[in-house]
């Protein structure tokens, strides 16, 4: 059946999404200052030394934003929400919650494998728990719109445990190569971008139709007309 599941409005949800996406995407910014005691004449030197943390930063804000923006995207074919789709959307924010403390690793450590590491396997975790959620919500379209259609959430699962797949393996990649393994990193992040501007009418189309109750109403107000 067609979202009858969805008894609980998701409004709440979203916005505490949103939020806490936003405050780590302002927290990250935060380990990247100049050390409080430093004299202005090695202030050059320092700044230098701060080009690895710039490079964790940036690279970490914009994996973040991909994953807010894909989350958006595929929220916005949800209809409503229940208590496992509540569930994994706050097991999603326990792994997005971590990622200052993940760049704060990267930055420190930027040569270590491990250190990439661990920031890479987070990365890999968020896409993990959307994936999850996503099967959840597709699962005999308990919580999606009607408008969209069968081949588009299929498509859009497929580009989640696509993206699950690279995550996890260049975070063992790091392991081996830190250096490789943010290079790829780097090329799939503009990958992820062109996918979803390839995903956007699709998903807009859908999430804009009107939902039967809507059409219903629409109807009757023509029959009345």
């Amino acid at each position: 059946m067609f979202g009858t599941s969805a008894q609980l409005e998701k409004d709440r949800l979203d916005t505490l999404i949103d939020g806490v996406f936003a405050i780590v995407l302002t927290l990250l910014v935060l380990e990247v200052k100049l050390p409080e005691d430093v004299m202005s004449a090695a202030v050059p030197q320092e700044l230098i030394r701060l080009i690895p943390r710039l490079a964790v930063y940036a690279v970490t804000f914009i994996t973040t934003a991909l994953l807010w923006a894909t989350h958006y995207y595929y929220a916005s074919l949800v209809e409503g929400t229940d208590f496992w789709h509540i569930t994994l959307n706050l097991l999603t924010l326990l792994f997005v919650s971590l990622l200052p403390f993940s760049a704060s690793v990267m930055g420190a450590h930027p040569d270590s494998p491990w250190g990439v590491a661990v920031g890479f396997l987070n990365f890999a975790l968020v896409g993990l728990a959307l994936t999850f959620n996503w099967m959840h919500c597709i699962r005999r379209r308990r919580l999606v719109k009607r408008a969209a259609s069968p081949q588009l959430l299929r498509s859009m699962l497929l580009v989640a445990w696509v993206y699950c797949v690279f995550a996890f393996g260049d975070a063992a990649l790091a392991l081996w190569s830190p250096v490789l393994a943010i290079e790829l990193l780097g090329a799939w992040l503009v990958v992820g971008f062109v996918v979803l501007a390839l995903l956007q009418p699709h998903v807009f189309a859908a999430a804009r139709a009107p939902q039967e109750h809507e059409s219903n109403d629409m109807n009757l107000r023509h029959d009345v007309a």
